[in-house]
């Protein structure tokens, strides 16, 4: 019995931390998103759009596809809620229905 605290401990350790990988990383591909759709470089593919590309490449539904592109091409306007995303302040359940009324006037304010 004396072990399970530590051990809850190390869980705890280990799914903080691989959570906060998990955002920085996932920060970074939503960059990368923007960045890709943006030089539209999906069409040298055959690809229609951002979104059908994405489906397609990594196997996600549209509806998932389509979410990372909106949620990609909103934090381009919302540097502080996207440094925020990227260290795991805020999670992916929380950024997405906050990218669709934050501002840039309110980017601070909902950062925080």
């Amino acid at each position: 019995m004396s072990s399970a605290p530590h051990d809850s401990q190390m869980l705890l350790h280990t799914m903080d931390g691989t959570t906060a990988v998990i955002a920085s990383a996932s920060a970074e591909r939503l960059r990368a998103v923007a960045a890709y759709d943006e030089g539209k470089f999906w069409q040298k593919d055959g690809a229609t759009s951002m979104t059908s590309w994405l489906a397609a490449r990594y196997g996600l539904g549209r509806g998932t596809a389509r979410e990372w592109v909106r949620v990609a091409h909103a934090l381009r306007g919302l540097p502080r809620i996207a440094r925020a995303y990227a260290r795991g302040e805020i999670s992916w359940d929380q950024l997405q229905p906050l990218t669709k009324f934050a501002s840039p006037e309110t980017d601070e304010y909902w950062a925080r």
